[in-house]
């Protein structure tokens, strides 16, 4: 099988950090979609150590599983620069570090009152953030950057068209923590991938939605965690109610179920207190997760290059592993400029034309769609590339 280069193993020690073997992919495969309680491989360091409010982070009893985990301290220029687009679609995660953006994500949380609307403290909050950071994997696309950017569009795109006037205090906090967690512990290759590179996993989460089904049961473990207990103070009604809201958002953002959701958005076309709140918060959840089509292009063309890198390591694995490349993922047949074309004009475009129907205010952003690719039919690879610094 491919050898991969080695990961830190972040189920040390925290003071015993170190790099773990190298792995074949099918190996690492179950150790980040285990069905268990242990911590996923990472390439990132489990400890940080500058700033306040720190804290054990156990996934086993004892000291065999650990992590500390620590609140960052505060870089009071960059949260300014971040503050002031945080509500507006030109906002640009790449701009900041992982540090900035959970102090971004905590704003978020902080303006959304979620401590307040199901008496959750602060301290949790945090931990939570501290806890989905430390779950995700350096992936070019499906990281911790992308989370935090899908948090912030789609508080920025709920704001615009009303729909967080219009939730409850339990729905809010659903889609939101819904939104941190949606790609929690994403292994960097897609469904399809899962199925053929371990189709073991099947047995676990069946043949559709494999990664969606993990990252919500997941989100659900760590947020009940006890160094957590996000939804310590629900009942088991709500505690069940709650559940089923944020594993429907996040099943939602499974693109092969794109076309049941451009059926589904005519029924949004309706007064607003005839809606189904549920579907309006899939809905938005699904557009946040490919607002990058929708940011300023000097921002959507830095998306572009990250997620093709994922894709094109995707193919480069599948042609290793003697499988069979998946179309998008092939580079020898693919251009990086070719893919953003094709997934606004067959996906995008239609989508967001029926969004723009059922919320006026998101016009807007449907105009930006349209803007971008026309400037994309201005750029090739190199030139793609050559933008971004590469």
């Amino acid at each position: 099988p491919l050898q991969i280069p080695a990961p830190v193993h972040r189920v040390r020690s925290a003071d015993a950090l170190c790099s773990a073997p190298a792995l074949s992919y099918s190996h690492q495969m179950s150790a980040a979609l285990a069905f268990n309680h242990g911590m996923p491989l990472s390439r990132r360091s489990a400890s940080y150590p500058n700033g306040s409010d720190g804290f054990l982070f156990r996934t086993k009893k004892g000291d065999e599983f650990c992590a500390y985990l620590q609140w960052p301290d505060r870089d009071e220029e960059s949260f300014e620069r971040g503050v002031e687009s945080l509500a507006e679609l030109e906002f640009d995660a790449s701009a900041f570090s992982e540090d900035d953006l959970m102090h971004l994500v905590m704003e978020v949380f902080v303006r959304l009152r979620l401590d307040k609307r199901l008496d959750i403290p602060k301290t949790k909050l945090r931990r939570f953030i501290m806890c989905v950071r430390h779950h995700m994997l350096e992936n070019p696309y499906h990281n911790f950057t992308h989370v935090s950017d899908v948090v912030q569009s789609l508080y920025a795109l709920g704001s615009k068209c009303g729909l967080l006037d219009r939730l409850s205090d339990l729905e809010i906090v659903a889609l939101f923590t819904a939104a941190l967690c949606h790609d929690l512990e994403h292994p960097g290759v897609a469904n399809i991938f899962v199925i053929k590179a371990d189709p073991s996993l099947s047995k676990v989460y069946g043949e559709s939605s494999s990664l969606e089904k993990h990252h919500s049961l997941r989100a659900l473990s760590l947020m009940m965690h006890e160094e957590v207990e996000l939804l310590s103070s629900l009942d088991a009604a709500s505690y069940h109610e709650i559940r089923d809201k944020i594993t429907k958002v996040i099943l939602a953002t499974d693109m092969s179920r794109h076309s049941d959701y451009m059926a589904r958005l005519d029924n949004l076309v309706l007064p607003e207190h005839l809606r189904d709140s549920q579907l309006e918060m899939e809905i938005l959840m699904k557009v946040a997760d490919t607002s990058n089509v929708l940011r300023p292009m000097d921002v959507a063309k830095k998306w572009a290059v990250c997620i093709t890198d994922e894709f094109f390591a995707q193919g480069d694995l599948e042609a290793s592993l003697g499988l069979e490349v998946s179309q998008q993922c092939d580079r020898r047949s693919k251009t990086r400029v070719g893919l953003q074309k094709g997934f606004i004009d067959f996906v995008i475009a239609p989508f967001y034309e029926k969004l723009a129907r059922a919320y006026p205010a998101l016009e807007s952003a449907l105009e930006q769609v349209h803007c971008n690719r026309r400037l994309w039919d201005l750029h090739d690879d190199d030139a793609l590339l050559a933008d971004v610094g590469r």
